[in-house]
């Protein structure tokens, strides 16, 4: 368009000569004019990791994902979008970054047919795990045939023409195919104007994205979705001849207000000089990490629900045992699959460095606190974790009501003679109790398939494992999805104690949360080194979070 355009201001984060734009058509908001390619990746190679530390790191890896929550968030996406879609579904993500979506994706679905447009191509495969991408131009879409499934994650406000890369998509879409877009909302509430940069070319609010998408040739399925400072918004292909409402002067003139409103807070005239001496004095891949601990506890609050929150990067599901218990049996009964983990203090310092067990912690349906360590550090954060739930008392729990409900556990786990005893002692304790069968748990990747076939066989309706950290929650995870057992959970060595080769602590020292030092007393070769690594990297992780709180909220 060029009537009716409204400038607002001209863009000073980076004085790169663009004016800010309000569209009179869209009520959307664009920088003009537009820069050209080379000075553009000047920008994002000079300028855009030293204004935005929060993505500045000299070596790219896990850790860098953990603080980013990279996975986590991508596994958020990927669950509210992956069961709709059919067998063997085309996706395309437009802007993928290190992967961290399609990775996610391919682990849940890995059906699913993927591609991916990213120019970066330094990092782009650092978080698909494996997952069969095919990377194409944005100019190659018409090449790949029709698309099920379209996604921008922040990268719809980079473009410089959004309504034709959107009418570019629905060329090779079908009626039933969806788009996804996730941008940051903007002017929100407390925004300031260093949000407009050369980066971001466009920008929107809930009803300017709605109208640049129907422009676009979609159609909205939904209300924008505006939680976190970012709009939401799924579609799908919008008929021929689709009448658009032009917009209302009241609806261009709160966008106008909500824009002035963030201009009352201008660009600093010395920021720019404060983070350059920073990143001069420390370096910019430090001054990253400082950035990314600064937000962590926003990214952790963003990923958690009313019944799970994330500890010092592990989900912890805030339930209790009793709950834990009826939501087994309700999974049992309505053959709805649901797989339980959980974390104690040495698994929360392995999945640190270990994204396999990272991710198989959050694709559980419940990761509960197996260790008083873990309890102790989320209270000490204000998380409301209401008990430690223990593998071996969950057991015990669920077999009992097995017993009584008919339903049949299949065991899985320990050395053969231990499996045995456990079993036997198990059937004296509970009469009623019909095992779908047991097995030992010393089996190689080989022996797998045929296992599975063992297991698929058995007509379980629940699957206990007990093998060692990470190898049971791998294990899990790679099962839940191949198997037709509704509810799956670790426990670890408990087969050891219902066997009788090792003893629980004494009930008070249970309640007490001592129990680790009972079983330290038991086997002081195995566990000693690990409980004082463990527990004192624990406090290293701890006190830091605990000081971000103190100081940022």
């Amino acid at each position: 368009m060029t009537e009716d355009q409204h400038a607002i201001d001209r863009e000073q984060l980076l004085d790169s000569g663009q004016t800010l734009y309000c569209c009179g058509h869209c009520a959307s908001a664009y920088l003009c004019p537009d820069l050209p390619a080379t000075t553009l990746d000047h920008f994002y190679r000079e300028h855009y990791r030293q204004l935005f530390p929060f993505m500045a790191s000299n070596t790219p890896n896990e850790r860098l994902l953990l603080q980013m929550r990279s996975r986590e968030l991508a596994l958020h996406r990927a669950r509210r979008l992956a069961q709709s879609l059919p067998r063997h579904a085309r996706v395309l993500e437009i802007g993928s970054g290190h992967g961290a979506f399609l990775g996610s994706l391919h682990a849940l679905r890995d059906d699913l047919q993927l591609f991916a447009v990213e120019p970066g191509h330094a990092e782009r495969t650092l978080a698909l795990d494996g997952a069969p991408v095919r990377f194409i131009e944005l100019e190659q879409i018409d090449q790949v045939g029709t698309l099920d499934l379209i996604v921008l994650f922040h990268t719809f406000e980079h473009l410089v023409d959004p309504v034709g890369v959107l009418r570019q998509l629905a060329a090779v879409s079908t009626p039933e195919s969806r788009l996804a877009i996730e941008v940051p909302d903007a002017f929100i509430p407390g925004a300031t104007w260093t949000a407009v940069h050369p980066a971001h070319t466009c920008y929107f609010s809930a009803d300017g994205l709605q109208r640049i998408i129907r422009l676009g040739g979609w159609e909205p399925v939904a209300p924008t979705n505006c939680t976190a400072g970012n709009l939401y918004q799924e579609a799908r292909p919008a008929e021929e001849g689709s009448a658009i409402a032009p917009v209302t002067p009241a609806q261009r003139e709160a966008f106008l207000q909500q824009a002035r409103d963030a201009q009352r807070t201008p660009v600093s005239s010395t920021r720019r000089m404060r983070l350059k001496a920073l990143q001069s004095v420390l370096g910019a891949d430090r001054v990253g990490r400082l950035s990314r601990w600064r937000h962590e506890r926003a990214l952790d609050q963003a990923l958690s629900t009313p019944t799970q929150a994330i500890v010092l990067g592990a989900p912890v599901s805030l339930v209790t045992q009793e709950q834990v218990i009826q939501r087994a049996l309700d999974s049992m009964k309505t053959r709805q699959s649901l797989r339980l983990a959980d974390v104690n203090t040495a698994k929360l310092i392995d999945l640190q460095e270990d994204a396999q067990l990272r991710q198989a912690l959050f694709r559980a349906e419940l990761c509960v606190a197996d260790g008083m360590g873990v309890v102790w550090a989320a209270r000490g954060l204000g998380i409301p974790v209401p008990q430690r739930v223990t593998g071996i008392d969950t057991m015990h729990a669920l077999l009992q009501a097995c017993a009584i409900q008919g339903f049949r556990p299949y065991l899985l786990g320990a050395r053969p003679d231990v499996i045995e005893e456990a079993v036997r002692k198990l059937q004296q304790r509970y009469p009623t109790l019909q095992l779908a069968g047991w097995h030992h748990g010393y089996f190689n990747a080989e022996q797998e398939p045929q296992l599975f076939e063992t297991l698929r066989d058995s007509g379980a309706d629940c699957l206990i494992v007990g093998l060692p950290t990470p190898n049971q929650d791998l294990f899990l995870s790679r099962v839940q999805a191949r198997l037709d057992i509704p509810f799956l959970m670790g426990v670890g060595g408990s087969f050891d104690v219902l066997a009788g080769r090792l003893r629980r602590a004494p009930l008070w020292m249970q309640r007490a949360g001592c129990e680790w030092l009972f079983r330290l007393l038991q086997e002081p070769r195995r566990l000693l080194k690990r409980y004082v690594t463990s527990n004192s990297r624990l406090i290293m992780l701890w006190l830091p979070a605990w000081l971000a709180k103190r100081l940022f909220g």
